[in-house]
């Protein structure tokens, strides 16, 4: 297993989140990584992962509130599952 780039490891984050049909937004993915990264770097492999294709968002309500919920685009989605099952999240 190597040390998967910032992005990708947002990426496979999402993926896990997505496979467990669980909803995954911005200040949950930076809770996750607090230790890793800061939220400046989640924001900006964010924005990067939309930027290429491999994200997708939607305004989800949860609790009462509006957020921007990610899931990996159809198109991207065997690329990070055969990263993800080669590099399993170690958060």
């Amino acid at each position: 297993m190597e040390k998967l780039t910032n992005d990708f490891a947002v990426a496979v984050k999402i993926f896990e989140y997505n496979s467990r049909e669980e909803p995954v937004w911005f200040a949950k993915l930076a809770n996750d990584f607090n230790s890793v990264m800061s939220r400046v770097t989640v924001s900006k492999n964010i924005d990067k992962l939309f930027d290429l294709g491999i994200i997708n968002g939607s305004w989800t309500k949860i609790d009462g509130k509006w957020v921007r919920t990610f899931e990996i685009a159809g198109e991207a989605n065997a690329l990070i599952a055969s990263i993800a099952a080669k590099n399993p999240s170690q958060l």
